[in-house]
Order: structure tokens, then sequence, then C-alpha cells
């Protein structure tokens, strides 16, 4: 949303402990920290420094792996020559709007000049890997919010509750209540056997890349528009709950000149249509565009130098 670079590791690898956070003990789908930077150097920058200090000595939860070379190399993505990557247009529950699809028309565009494969990804389950993500999330969400706020009385921002809880002083107390312990290891059951289902679709890839080897990354909006009004909806739910490592790049930014808006589609849902509604040219002018270059859990070292591969090729592609 800024036009910086970001990173989001997979879990495990950048230490944790002491850090301020909410849904503190909420194990199930944890949240990870990672660098944001002018540029993806010092993304890379960051990470090796980070993993070099033997972290997992000071956070239990961190796992023992330093920096690998040889995984940053590519040396199971081809060393990096003709790789295959496949876009996400939309993930079967909002469209984006149209300059993020640009963004990721000038990806392909630029990847393919630059010598790499683009397909296209149908995405598997997603509505149902966001759904059992959020409820997870939903769990113990309603008292955890007001053990932490009891101490001093504040209260919940209203502009950033999702759209479909319109009333905090009624829904929120009342809707999202805590879940019994069994009721929560049904979702991590289902969470598990989610990854389980799309690591098995992933790899399956291998007989359509023409590489031999499955798709080397994913390219997927960050969200389905540039910086949008508070609590919108976005693309990220569905990578935490796999546990898949994201870099995301700038690509360029809304020109309305260019960006025009479409004619509506038959929308997919209400969440489609109030985000196709949602998008009026002028009002996003000059905001960033951005993807994210997307790897398999723990593929860290592998995503950041896809991601670099990815933003040479957009930085040449005018050339």
């Amino acid at each position: 949303m800024c036009g910086t670079y970001g990173f989001r590791p997979s879990t495990g690898r950048v230490p944790y402990a002491g850090s301020v956070n909410s849904l503190e003990g909420q194990d199930s789908l944890p949240s990870v920290l990672g660098p944001l930077s002018n540029s993806i150097f010092g993304i890379k920058a960051f990470m090796q420094g980070v993993l070099s200090q033997r972290t997992w000595l000071r956070d239990p939860l961190v796992i023992r792996k330093h920096w690998d070379e040889e995984e940053y190399k590519l040396v199971e993505h081809g060393r990096g020559q003709s790789l295959c990557f496949a876009i996400i247009w939309d993930d079967g529950e909002v469209v984006p709007h149209p300059p993020i699809v640009r963004g990721l028309e000038e990806t392909k565009r630029a990847l393919e000049k630059a010598g790499h494969k683009v397909i296209d990804w149908k995405p598997l389950n997603h509505s149902m890997i966001m759904s059992v993500g959020q409820s997870i999330f939903d769990a113990g969400f309603a008292a955890d919010f007001r053990a932490v706020s009891a101490s001093s009385g504040e209260h919940l921002v209203k502009t950033m509750l999702p759209s479909q809880i319109p009333d905090p002083d009624g829904a929120f107390a009342n809707e999202r209540e805590t879940i019994s312990a069994y009721d929560l290891w049904q979702l991590q059951k289902a969470k598990r056997d989610l990854r389980q289902a799309y690591l098995e679709y992933w790899l399956a890839t291998a007989s359509e890349t023409g590489t031999g080897r499955p798709v080397d990354a994913l390219i997927s909006p960050v969200a389905p528009f540039a910086a949008p009004p508070h609590g919108k909806y976005n693309y990220t739910m569905v990578f935490n709950a796999l546990d898949y490592p994201a870099l995301v790049i700038p690509v360029c930014k809304v020109d309305p000149d260019v960006d025009v808006k479409k004619p509506a589609h038959a929308f997919l849902n209400k969440k489609d249509q109030s985000t196709y509604e949602l998008y009026e040219p002028e009002i996003y002018r000059d905001a960033p565009i951005a993807i994210q270059v997307v790897g398999r859990t723990q593929e860290d070292e592998a995503v950041i130098a896809m991601a670099e591969i990815v933003d040479a090729a957009l930085k040449l592609r005018d050339n």
C-alpha cells in the first residue's frame, strides 16, 4: 500500500520473543515478523543478518535453520534459469480492480520478456482456507479484546471493523464468543488438511510447467485494490493460513486515464460486488500498485531470490 518492498517469512524463521503482540496464546495461526524496505537488497540483508545470529538460542519457537545460500542460489529451481511462475488473476472470491490487473499483466509481460514462463493458477479452496483462518482468529477474539481493553478502558475503533459487523456494541460482543477447545481442534484439523491438499496440488503442476519441476512461485495480488478504506478485504489471509513466505514488490501507480472502470461483471458474491463498487479511478490516482511473489513453506531464501528476478524484469520492462 505504501510503495515499499515487504517480506512475510515462514513461521519460525524470525524471532518473536519479547515482542508485543495481539491474540497472545493463539498458536494455531501465528503471526510473523518480517522486514519492510525500499529495496529487495534491504530485505535480503535483514534476513541474512537475523538468520546468522543463532536466534533459536533466544527464542524457543525459532527453527534451527541458518541462511541457506544453496536455496538462495535456486539450486532446486533450475538455478534461476527459465523459471515457471503462475499468476493468480483472482481468488474466486473477489475480482481485483483494473490497476491491480494491470500490475499483474505488466509483471507477466516482463517475466516472459526475460525468458521465463508464466501460466495461470486456478486457486484451490481459497474460500475455505480464508473461512477456516478467520474462524481460528475469531475463536477467542472477543474475549481477548475485552481482557486487553479492560485495563485501559480502550474502545474498539469502529472504522477498523469489517463491513459485515456494523454494530460493535451489539454484534461484536454477542456473535464473536469463545468456542470450545474441541471446536478449535476441528478448525486446526481442517487447516492441516487444507495445507496438505494445497501442497499436493502445487506439486502436481510439474506436468504443466515444461520444466520438469512444479511451479516455482506464485504471482498474486496483495489485495484486490490499491490502498483501501479501513476494514476492507485483502489477498493475504490464504498465505498466512498456508504459512507460505511472500515478498511484496511495487510495480507501478494508478493512472485514472489508463485504469478506467470496467463494466460490471457477473459478481461472484456480495463482497465482490461491494469491491467493484468501491473503485473510482480518480480516488486512487497515484496510489501504489504491488504484487507478491509466493513460495512454499520454508522456501524463504528462494522466494527472496525469485523476487529479485521478478523485480529486475519489471525494471527492464520499458527498455
